[in-house]
């Protein structure tokens, strides 16, 4: 569920939406000042429609935020695919936080609570309903001929759709560490004379770093 949260927040860096979050809100807001000063009225017009400009600014961005969201959730369930994580289970999180958002929701049961504005002012999708759009993308079937997009070619987004390529290059170099086949070789001179020695070290005979200290004030 981290590994999942974590790749989304990734995502919005690699896809840029901070920064086209950050035009887009100077953009409205530019609009919105040329408007209200083309004001014949002395301010009259424009104290009436400032509500109406607000609202208006507010539902845009939210609107970006909510395809920026959508398109993090796409991009993250992939990269954590990828990273050999199991999504399907890590697409919980999302139910988790639905019914923490939802907790005493009388009336409604597991129903999404009804969002202010019909869900426009919102800056992001509703829970339930990303954890059931990921859990479909997580799913194993891969429908080229669907005509929904998230059912065509972007199913099986699963660490079993990578196992033979990103996991296996991972879970190579993993039990090649382990199995003490990553040696390194590294040349340390002593502060106290000039002779330099050769150590070799693998994972699998780390020498702890305390022992290391000890050496070092013995010599």
């Amino acid at each position: 569920e981290l590994a999942l949260v974590l790749a989304h927040e990734v995502s919005h860096l690699i896809l840029g939406h901070v920064s086209e979050a950050n035009t887009l809100e100077t953009m409205l807001r530019t609009l919105e000042i040329v408007l209200l000063s083309l004001d014949p009225t002395d301010g009259l017009v424009s104290l009436a429609i400032m509500g109406l400009l607000t609202t208006s600014r507010s539902a845009l961005t939210a609107a970006h935020s909510r395809d920026n969201e959508t398109q993090a959730d796409t991009l993250g369930i992939k990269l954590a695919a990828m990273a050999c994580y199991d999504t399907r289970r890590a697409s919980q999180v999302f139910y988790k936080m639905h019914v923490h958002q939802h907790v005493g929701n009388e009336g409604h049961g597991d129903q999404p609570r009804p969002s202010l504005l019909g869900g426009f002012l919102d800056t992001h999708p509703p829970s339930h309903e990303r954890y059931q759009d990921l859990l479909q993308m997580a799913s194993s079937s891969n429908d080229d001929n669907n005509d929904d997009p998230k059912k065509r070619g972007g199913g099986g987004e699963n660490y079993e759709k990578y196992k033979d390529t990103t996991c296996a290059s991972v879970g190579t170099k993993l039990r090649g560490i382990l199995q003490g086949g990553g040696a390194t070789t590294a040349s340390t001179t002593s502060p106290s004379s000039s002779t330099t020695t050769t150590t070799t070290s693998t994972a699998a005979t780390l020498t702890p770093l305390s022992t290391e200290v000890e050496k070092e004030q013995a010599s």
